[in-house]
């Protein structure tokens, strides 16, 4: 067997192997499936979504076997995504779980999302510009429906989901989910990628306006939904490319044109029931904000009594009761603020971990500003830096990650920023070192 280590950006040689095709096809089909099924909060629906995910790891796999080459990219992350895994079987297996069912469940997703994020590594690392491209158009064309969409339900019936499903406890619906911030958690995401799409494209190409337009309408659609966090974290966003072009001097006018006609077409479609959840006030009396303090307040309080270990992955619901601090007859399944709950479910060790996926992700992002954006793929990359860390900011204040399809499109974009920028190591237990499957040319 020869093994090589690859430091330098590569493409594959030759046609694609059809595994790897299929892999990343039935892969992008259950990133955008899962969220039209009310973000796979159901059962049945995140079971289908990480069963497709499998479905692609074989592909994958079948691939590697038929090119008798394991084509695997290192990446530092992947240290702290598995030792999390690993955290959450332990809890498991050894009983130190309060809730073992839901720990096993907790399990599962974060297996799931590891290998999302290892599929989005190893799928698209050393893929063409072209397959760069076409994720660009299928993130920007999918952001544009399901912004369109939210909005024509909006107005017409707020009320209900696809006009038919109408919660059986309530909810701030916007999209196809239930929750108004959870639409604006994934929207997030999907935003940073078609803005880093358009940033890519040349003056002269015509369909620079559509992919405007699509940025235009998904941003407007995140302020129509009322959700404070995610207006917050398209923000940030907005401060993170401008970064970018400032460190890359390129396009800093178009930047502010297309934030200046978002504001404007906001203020102009902006319904006085929305508008009075940004109204300048005193945000100490807001109900809302009441509860996520309190939630967060009680969740230390949980961390402090189980300081080494947690309670277990998803076993906040289970214990939260005794640590409530204030009387609702809501049941709450969420603190409401993924870090604190993070601390109150794994201890130390899932901070110290969270912490050091931070430090590396960081480190990737400011290495990524200092290079030169000179493809649609390193654009497309600084899109997925900056859309995780706009869902990383809402997180202070929601739960985004733990609901199934926005943590899928997290890892996956996760995955898009390590690919074709980290190391690859080659197994080819059948080949000399000559006949690589990889080259070291410049994509």
């Amino acid at each position: 067997m020869v093994a090589s280590v690859r430091t330098t950006p590569y493409v594959i040689e030759g046609p694609v192997p059809a595994g790897f095709a299929a892999g990343r096809v039935v892969l992008v089909a259950a990133l955008l499936a899962a969220p039209l099924a009310f973000g796979a909060v159901q059962a049945w629906a995140w079971a289908a979504m990480y069963t497709a995910v499998a479905a692609a790891l074989l592909c994958w796999a079948f691939a590697s076997l038929h090119e008798r080459a394991a084509r695997v990219i290192w990446t530092p992350l992947y240290i702290p995504f598995v030792l999390f895994v690993a955290i959450a079987g332990l809890q498991w297996l050894t009983g130190h779980a309060s809730d073992p069912m839901a720990t096993r469940e907790g399990l599962i997703k974060s297996a799931g999302n590891f290998l999302i994020f290892f599929l989005a590594v190893n799928l698209f690392g050393g893929a063409s510009q072209r397959i760069w491209r076409r994720i660009g158009w299928c993130v920007a064309m999918f952001s544009l429906a399901l912004a369109v969409f939210g909005i024509i339900q909006f107005f017409s019936d707020p009320e209900r989901v696809y006009w038919t499903v109408k919660p059986r406890y309530g909810g701030y619906i916007f999209g196809p989910y239930i929750s108004h911030n959870h639409y604006a958690g994934l929207m997030e995401m999907l935003v940073a990628i078609t803005l880093a799409f358009f940033l890519s494209m040349r003056r002269e190409q015509s369909e620079r306006a559509l992919i405007a337009f699509a940025v235009l309408v998904a941003m407007i659609s995140v302020v129509l939904s009322g959700s404070r966090g995610g207006t917050m974290a398209l923000v940030i966003e907005g401060a993170l490319f401008a970064l970018v072009m400032v460190k890359n001097h390129w396009r800093r006018r178009a930047i502010a044109a297309l934030a200046l006609v978002v504001v404007l077409a906001s203020l102009w479609l902006l319904p006085a029931g929305v508008a009075e959840r940004f109204s300048v006030g005193d945000r100490t009396r807001d109900v809302s904000y009441t509860f996520r303090k309190g939630m967060t307040l009680d969740s230390l309080r949980i961390f402090r009594d189980y300081p080494l270990s947690g309670i277990g992955v998803g076993g906040f619901e289970a214990v939260y009761p005794r640590y409530q601090s204030f009387a609702t007859n809501l049941v709450l399944d969420y603190a409401h603020n993924d870090y604190a709950q993070l601390l109150a479910e794994t201890g130390v060790f899932g901070g110290t971990l969270a912490l050091l996926s931070l430090a590396l992700f960081l480190a990737g992002f400011w290495m990524a500003v200092g290079s030169p954006l000179l493809s649609q793929r390193a654009w497309l990359q600084i899109g997925a830096f900056i859309g995780c860390m706009g869902l990383l900011v809402h997180s202070w204040v929601d739960f985004n990650l733990h609901i199934p399809a926005n943590a899928a499109w997290f890892a996956f974009l996760v995955g898009l920023t390590q690919a074709g920028s980290a190391a690859m190591q080659l197994h080819e237990p059948r080949r000399s070192s000559t006949d690589m499957l990889v080259s070291t040319h410049s994509v």
